[in-house]
């Protein structure tokens, strides 16, 4: 992401760290105009809502921000 857009992004600046974004994901588009797209991502244990699950308001937002 250019680091222009990144203050824009909840993802990409306030949630990056090592217990939450460890690294950015690894994102891959398939089609002619990137009709598809699969993000492959870490999420550390801040993020979660109970132990061992991540929190449904931030998948929410990868989705939303993918």
């Amino acid at each position: 992401m250019p680091p222009a857009m990144q203050q824009h992004s909840l993802t990409a600046s306030t949630l990056m760290g090592d217990t939450k974004i460890p690294v950015p994901p690894l994102m891959f588009t398939k089609g002619d105009n990137g009709e598809e797209l699969v993000a492959i991502s870490y999420l550390g244990a801040d993020l979660c809502g109970h132990v061992g699950i991540i929190h449904g308001g931030m998948l929410a937002t990868m989705l939303d921000e993918g």
